[in-house]
């Protein structure tokens, strides 16, 4: 099963499955991480973190967002079809060798599901649903994050090692 498709057709008919997807009112933290490039992005429900104190402190990046208790209901239900929260570890130990990691904390509960090299073509494709799931939220929510920024306004110019 391709996630996109039916997230998609999630978003689309939110209202006639509205009783499927409720807000999730717990604490969650999601993030996933690419450890090739280094790349992470992470979501917060508001139900764990104040979206207005969190964006007004200065922060190093932006990798995290805070989104609404009902995205991240959406959120978990689409996880949880794609089966995460069966095949994921219980814990939240670093797997040696990985090449990707998804990571949702819940209320002092962690799991873990990551890809390792030479992983199967199901895991591989699990994981890369997974990803697209947590990145549909991510991309579907603004943020305006203060990160720190010395350079000014030349933070956006374009230099050799920034392209």
């Amino acid at each position: 099963m391709r996630f996109v498709p039916l997230f998609l057709s999630f978003l689309a008919t939110a209202c006639a499955v509205a009783p499927q997807i409720q807000p999730e009112t717990r604490a969650v933290r999601v993030t996933y991480l690419d450890h090739k490039s280094g790349n992470k992005i992470g979501l917060f429900n508001e139900s764990n973190i104040d979206k207005t104190n969190y964006y007004a402190q200065m922060r190093k990046d932006a990798s995290y967002k805070v989104v609404s208790d009902l995205h991240m209901g959406a959120l978990m239900l689409q996880l949880r079809e794609l089966n995460y929260f069966n095949d994921a570890a219980p814990n939240n130990q670093r797997v040696r060798g990985a090449r990707s990691t998804i990571q949702i904390a819940i209320e002092g509960q962690t799991w873990t599901l990551a890809y390792v090299s030479g992983g199967t073509q199901e895991q591989l494709l699990q994981i890369q649903d997974c990803r697209s799931a947590i990145r549909a939220i991510y991309d579907a929510n603004q943020s305006f994050q203060r990160v720190e920024n010395s350079e000014g306004a030349d933070y956006f110019k374009e230099t050799p090692t920034r392209s």
